[in-house]
């Protein structure tokens, strides 16, 4: 038998048909022909119509006979071609497939053993996919449309006000309002020594059986931050009691840790362009200045951790720093009180105010690194992400999302309306989470 241009006829090894009737299947997924014959042109209407002789050559085809690639995509002429002269110009379709039947009508190990209607699934395939895609783009048109919606404007009127609430539950990245507590528990109304505008940063820390919140509190007098402290008994309802530090330049961001029996806070002391480390001198209400540990810049949101024996710091810098800090700077050192190093790949990230600001402090989970970072576009203090650090060497450092939504989102209603930048979660005695975390909304501003 010879092919229509005078080829000879080629058909797959003279084995026992259990044999090639596996290895039929195993080309049309892996293409695993060694001597594969050559490819045909069926024409794709015919396939449609439902003619038996194509119809039956076609299942022929995809079985293996002419060697089918499932990979390509079968357009309007059906099965790709590789021989133009397999078909010469002078034979009509109908007259080909009824050859090509008669040919392989016994000799094809694959023609008794027909396979799937595929040319349905890859339809039912192209349908889905486009369907998929619509969908897709439906919904980033809904999601653009109802979030400049619910983008509240910028009213020259109003400010933003911030909040402190408490959440809990079974993870910190799976946080909610804690049941039984009237969030938020702390406003600018229940600061009693000074006039303020907000409170925020609240960042909290257990010494024996009572809790201590340190935060910031805006002045409206000097329009500068002050630190300020608030007690509680059960870490639910909290009492404010003072202001605990001031400088003559703003702070803010009171990360408070305890060290080798001694308690340390780090605050965001951007205008003094210096990172500045404290110590307790009474505990939780004097502070002393340490000293300088990274200076030169106006550094934003410093947030330190010990890991692997060895300091190691965040913070972020930019222009305008105080509200749109793009970059994310990483310092280590051998001692708390230094000297501290800039990483060599430090920043680790530049121009990307979405993820570059932390919000908060580190978490260490079953041995393996978290950091809290604030959303700050469109507007500051958006949300927060979390980011897993799956590597921190002196010369490496990797990380990757650790969910892949924000953990902290507005409410769209209240005291955190608009935006929530900050969480401080610690692991409580029964196996829970607690967190202090701040939220804002837009109000008129104060006569």
């Amino acid at each position: 038998m010879r092919w229509p241009d005078g080829g000879e006829t080629r058909y797959p090894d003279n084995r026992p048909e259990e044999y090639n009737r596996e290895r039929c299947w195993k080309q049309r997924r892996h293409q695993a022909w060694n001597r594969r014959p050559c490819e045909a042109v069926l024409p794709w209407p015919a396939a449609r119509r439902g003619d038996s002789a194509t119809r039956e050559v076609f299942t022929c085809c995809k079985a293996g006979a002419f060697g089918y690639h499932p990979h390509r995509r079968i357009g309007e002429l059906g099965v790709p071609h590789q021989s133009p002269s397999l078909f010469p110009a002078h034979m009509n379709h109908r007259d080909f497939v009824l050859d090509i039947r008669e040919i392989f009508k016994e000799r094809s190990p694959c023609s008794r053993h027909p396979a799937p209607n595929e040319h349905l699934f890859a339809a039912f395939m192209n349908l889905l996919r486009t369907g998929i895609r619509k969908a897709r783009s439906f919904i980033r048109r809904f999601r653009k449309k109802w979030f400049s919606k619910r983008l509240p404007a910028v009213d020259p009127s109003k400010h933003p006000v911030f909040s402190i609430g408490i959440y809990t539950g079974n993870s910190p990245f799976g946080l909610k309002p804690a049941k039984g507590v009237k969030n938020p528990v702390l406003t600018a109304n229940d600061v009693s020594d000074v006039i303020a505008d907000f409170v925020a940063d609240p960042f909290i820390i257990r010494n024996g059986d009572q809790w201590h919140m340190f935060f910031e509190v805006m002045n409206r007098e000097s329009q500068k931050g002050q630190i300020a402290l608030a007690n509680s008994s059960d870490g639910y309802q909290w009492d404010y009691q003072r202001i605990v530090l001031d400088e003559p330049f703003h702070l803010s961001y009171p990360y408070v840790f305890s060290w080798e029996d001694d308690y340390y806070m780090i605050p965001e002391t951007y205008q003094a362009d210096a990172i500045r480390l404290y110590k307790a001198v009474n505990f939780p209400c004097e502070w002393s200045f340490v000293g300088t540990l990274v200076e030169g810049e106006p550094f934003v949101d410093a947030s330190p951790f010990f890991f692997e024996g060895r300091w190691w710091l965040f913070a972020a810098s930019g222009s305008s720093a105080q509200w749109h800090s793009a970059d994310l700077r990483l310092f280590h050192a051998d001692e708390l009180t230094g000297p501290w190093i800039e990483h060599p790949e430090s920043p680790l990230i530049s121009n990307d105010m979405h993820i570059a600001r932390p919000a908060g402090r580190i978490q260490l989970i079953d041995g393996k690194l978290f950091r809290l970072t604030q959303d700050c576009k469109p507007l500051y203090g958006m949300k927060v992400r979390a980011f897993e650090v799956t590597k921190l060497t002196e010369q490496h450092y990797r990380e990757r999302k650790a969910r892949r939504k924000p953990i902290l989102m507005p409410t769209g209603l209240g005291w955190n309306d608009v935006g929530m930048h900050h969480m401080d979660a610690h692991l409580m005695e029964d196996g829970r989470w607690l967190a202090s975390v701040d939220g804002w909304s837009w109000e008129d501003r104060p006569a």
